[in-house]
């Protein structure tokens, strides 16, 4: 290797320290931020839901009013840029499904008019239970 090709390695590399440390960050920052959107927590499969539907579940765990239009956003990462645009009205159809598959097992889904849906305390430790028995 002569020199020209070593010091264009060293400035090179010197370049891509401080943009791998700034990528490490804002990795570190994306765990942290779907941590605390609730997008970490699995949900079982067993519960009968669609993957979308886990998702929304794992909100409403995690967070005690999750919005409508935040639940909304959660569904199109889901989705990523395979799809159009959803309606906002799917997250209201999802829900009701929802409701209909976690009744059974004594776990409520609740609307805040105007606001979003969220479960009772109550029923997030009947999901968290049921969850801890998947496992």
């Amino acid at each position: 290797m002569n020199l020209s090709t070593r010091l264009c390695s060293k400035i090179i590399h010197r370049s891509e320290s401080p943009l791998l440390a700034e990528v490490d960050r804002l990795r570190e920052e994306n765990e942290q931020l779907r941590e605390a959107l609730g997008l970490n927590v699995e949900i079982p499969a067993e519960l009968g839901l669609t993957p979308a539907q886990r998702k929304l579940a794992a909100i409403m765990l995690r967070r005690d009013r999750p919005t409508r239009e935040g639940m909304h956003m959660a569904i199109q990462a889901i989705r990523g840029s395979r799809k159009d645009m959803t309606d906002p009205k799917m997250v209201d159809v999802m829900v009701y499904k929802m409701r209909k598959k976690l009744a059974p097992m004594g776990i409520q889904i609740q609307t805040d008019r105007g606001f979003g849906y969220f479960m009772t305390s109550e029923s997030k430790a009947k999901l968290r239970a049921i969850i801890a028995a998947a496992i």
